[in-house]
């Protein structure tokens, strides 16, 4: 398990990543990936069809889930109903540039969503289990 230092704010210490392939608590159900600042490099909005460069530590863990069978999923708010009414797009044409990067950079399109459900087992976002902006570093 890999254990790295983090601080955020009043919060320092150590961080265990959790053991995604081989911890029960994780083994089932899907894993959900923020796309923004977590597994495409984020500056600020420029479009719904403009998606960062990939993050390569955060791209080799899904690749690492990918190969070992597991369900991974692109989590955003680019695609939730508040997207669709400020862009006047559907959530199909919302998803279709996230979709062509997934292909370029996995090789496979992956689903994307911007809701939970009970099937998640995991999420990882800049804004929830911590991941350091523009690195993919669990922090």
């Amino acid at each position: 398990m890999n254990t790295e230092t983090f601080s955020t704010g009043a919060i320092s210490g150590l961080y265990r990543e959790p053991d995604i392939l081989s911890d029960p608590f994780y083994v089932r159900g899907w894993i959900g990936v923020d796309l923004d600042g977590t597994l495409a490099e984020y500056s600020g909005w420029v479009s719904p069809w403009h998606v960062g460069e990939p993050i390569p530590l955060m791209v080799n863990r899904v690749k690492k889930w990918l190969v070992s069978g597991r369900d991974v999923r692109i989590m955003t708010a680019r695609v939730s109903r508040p997207a669709t009414e400020a862009t006047g797009q559907s959530v199909a044409q919302l998803e279709e540039p996230i979709k062509k990067w997934c292909v370029e950079v996995f090789g496979v399109e992956l689903p994307v969503t911007s809701e939970k459900d009970i099937h998640m087992a995991v999420l990882y976002d800049d804004r929830c289990v911590r991941i350091e902006s523009n690195t993919g570093r669990v922090s």
